[in-house]
């Protein structure tokens, strides 16, 4: 059974939290043969500063910017 472990900013409607899990769960079925009832997909998200690129926390998920 696969788990698939994802990290995102915090802003994501739940619709598109769940079309991610479903595209995961798919591109592994599709790269890798795993069957799809047997993937498990969890979404983790936590707000824009605790993401730190290049030594400078992220802002904050903008729905507009799409980032």
């Amino acid at each position: 059974m696969p788990v698939i472990q994802i990290d995102i900013r915090e802003g994501r409607t739940k619709e598109e939290k769940i079309a991610l899990g479903k595209a995961l769960a798919q591109a592994a079925h599709d790269t890798i043969g795993a069957p799809i009832d047997y993937t498990y997909v969890i979404v983790r998200e936590h707000p824009g500063y605790h993401h730190i690129k290049a030594g400078q926390p992220l802002p904050e998920y903008d729905r507009e910017r799409g980032y």
